[in-house]
């Protein structure tokens, strides 16, 4: 009992993608806590934190991926109206305008923006996966661009960078021609001059200083200079846990949030960076395994998404601290103090288990005793053709050319008075029973699914089988189109094929091979 509790709340865990997290947050707690030594309250906060982002972390481990997609378009809305509400009558904390207040809280819709913007690209490319062209990755980059300009205005550059990159990236793997990144960089460096001018004074100072902190070393320089003497200070091995002086002596600003690379560098040194930058590549690497084995357009490009900007928010934090970048206010994954950073990471990462615990996009469908509806087995004409479909589950195998129901027929009727369900194991055949079961095996790689049959079509001479979008996608030809199959009919509660090696089998005109004698009942179907 005990046991198979545990396999049901592990269900959907992926098991080295949890246990780098697990590393990470352990030596953000053991940081924070070096770092808020004299506010303890910061690390049980943490603590609780952290609670909260592993229970998310596990719902959405849970949910599959479609559900996320489902609901992509809703959330992206809802930010995006939430951001207006910002603009119009948002809080105004230490100069910029970024809290929608609630009543009973406020919320900082540009952290959601960070889920939403990669889920509402990714489910765009998906809809669009077999017509992409200009027109497409230009409304793409109008829907990256509308929110990234109302974060930035905010102002809050850090976030409205990370918005830009989870965005981008998107883009990026949904097959951007390097002759527009080319373009857009170009147009990107000409446009620098304009893009310094919108920039408020801090923002400019701060860029300003990464080239010479010590030109305002009580100012404007002065978080480069602490952190980057935080840094060096901890050599190879580090002072030890607790035993930096430059954060307990608090010269290190933001050393909680922001800044807190520097408190983990001192205190332990070459060392614990080179055990840190291992476990962010080993998250890295296995974010882009889930990625590569991803079933679908969507869920490729979403934890391709994900894990790119996991990294953006590593390297452009440590870069920060480094100084080798500007300060632009982006936390530490996992370790800088936060609960809305952390709660959206946690998210995310999530989102990765659940797309490698569903990375079968749909299972085979499991033949089974079902009654004939007999309405739909009558003999029938479409298209000034007569068929006759079979009255009961008999031999069956054919060879020929199989489509996939376009994304426009989801929820429409099929003849056995079934809505169509495009990520279900379904088919359309002009004489198989319905409903009855087949196994569509490609000719081309010998993958092969099973199906049930529950529709009929395809009405054209060249095909004999119209499949849904799961079995299509699961057999490898949805951007093709179509795909030379061969098609059997199968018994319930068996997975081999009805026909025997003696069974008769027809070849579709058109699909390389010669026709064959089937019963003439069947030729319309030929």
């Amino acid at each position: 009992m005990i046991r198979r509790l545990f396999e049901r709340l592990t269900a959907g865990i992926d098991g080295p993608l949890f246990a780098i997290v697990g590393c990470v947050l352990a030596l953000g707690l053991a940081t924070l806590y070096s770092a808020a030594y004299q506010a303890p309250g910061r690390v049980s906060a943490q603590a609780l934190n952290v609670l909260l982002a592993l229970a998310l972390m596990w719902i959405a481990a849970r949910v599959p991926p479609h559900a996320f997609m489902r609901y992509a378009l809703p959330a992206f809305v809802l930010v995006l109206l939430m951001l207006v509400g910002v603009a119009l009558f948002g809080d105004v904390r230490n100069g910029a305008r970024r809290w929608l207040p609630l009543g009973v809280g406020s919320v900082q819709p540009s952290e959601l923006m960070k889920i939403a913007m990669p889920l509402m690209l990714a489910r765009y490319f998906h809809r669009h996966e077999a017509s992409l062209g200009f027109r497409e990755y230009a409304v793409a980059m109008a829907l990256l661009a509308v929110p990234t300009v109302m974060i930035a205005r905010q102002p809050d550059l850090g976030t409205a960078l990370l918005v830009a990159a989870a965005g981008f990236y998107v883009i990026f793997l949904a097959g951007l021609s390097w002759k527009f990144i080319a373009g857009g960089t170009a147009a990107a460096l000409a446009s620098l001059p304009i893009l310094w001018g919108v920039l408020h004074d801090y923002q400019r100072r701060r860029f300003l200083t990464l080239l010479d902190p010590s030109s305002d070393p009580l100012g404007a320089g002065y978080h480069i200079i602490q952190s980057t003497i935080a840094v060096g200070s901890g050599g190879v091995t580090g002072k030890g846990w607790l035993a930096g002086t430059q954060t307990h002596l608090e010269f290190i600003p933001e050393r909680a949030t922001d800044f807190v690379f520097a408190v983990y560098s001192e205190e332990f040194g070459l060392i614990g960076n080179t055990l840190l930058l291992a476990l962010y590549l080993a998250l890295i690497m296995r974010g882009l395994m889930v990625a590569a084995n991803a079933p679908t357009v969507f869920t490729r490009l979403l934890a391709g998404s994900i894990t790119l900007t996991f990294f953006t928010y590593a390297v452009v934090n440590m870069g920060m601290v480094s100084g080798l970048l500007p300060v632009v206010g982006v936390p530490l994954p996992l370790i800088s103090y936060g609960g809305t950073s952390l709660a959206t990471l946690s998210l995310c990462i999530g989102i990765l288990m659940s797309i490698q615990h569903h990375r079968t996009l749909v299972a085979d469908a499991k033949p089974r005793l079902e009654p004939l509806d007999q309405t739909a087995n009558n003999p029938y004409t479409a298209l000034g053709r007569k068929y006759t479909p079979y009255r009961s589950v008999k031999p069956h195998r054919e060879r020929g050319l199989a489509s996939w129901y376009g994304r426009g027929f989801h929820g429409k009727r099929t003849a056995s008075g079934e809505r169509y369900d495009m990520y279900a194991m379904t088919a359309a055949h002009t004489i198989l029973p319905i409903p009855s079961y087949a196994r569509v095996t490609h000719l081309g790689n010998g993958r092969s699914v099973i199906v049930r049959i529950n529709d009929r079509g395809p009405f054209r001479t060249d095909r004999i089988i119209d499949l849904s979008y799961a079995a299509a996608h699961r057999l490898g030809y949805v951007q093709a189109g179509s795909a030379r199959v061969e098609v059997e009919a199968i018994l319930p509660g068996k997975t081999s094929a009805v026909g025997e090696p003696g069974s008769p089998r027809v070849e579709v005109a058109g699909a390389g091979a010669p026709r064959s004698a089937f019963p003439p009942a069947i030729a319309p179907n030929t």
